[in-house]
Parts: C-alpha cells; structure tokens; sequence
C-alpha cells in the first residue's frame, strides 16, 4: 500500500504504479533525510507553493541544495 506525505516520502513511493510491489527500507532512510534537511536548513528540500508543486517536485526528486 502506498503512503506518505509528499515532501517526506521517497520518489520510489509516489512513483509506485503496480500496487502489489514492495519498497525497500532505503526509502525510510531518503525521508530520513529529507526530515534532516529540514532541521539543518530550516526549510523542505521541495520548496513548492501547492501541494501539486511539492508532489511534482519530490516525483523528480528535485531537491533544493542551495542551502
């Protein structure tokens, strides 16, 4: 089953097409990751405005380093 949150969870996750397939534990550690940028940075790796924005954002894996 898919879950999450766009902007903490990995692109492997939303990308999910066949429901019957299974992710890794490596996506716990991407949005573990994302959660630190958080706290180093003070701001989300995906800045987007709409939740469309952030979800196209994390899709792509575009992630804001600019710090």
């Amino acid at each position: 089953m898919r879950c999450g949150t766009p902007g903490y969870v990995a692109p492997e996750v939303i990308n999910i097409k066949d429901m019957k397939m299974k992710y890794s534990p490596i996506c716990d550690i991407y949005s573990l990751g994302l959660i630190f940028h958080i706290l180093l940075f003070g701001k989300s790796a995906f800045p987007g405005a709409t939740y469309n924005e952030v979800l196209s954002q994390n899709r792509a894996a575009l992630i804001d380093l600019s710090g």
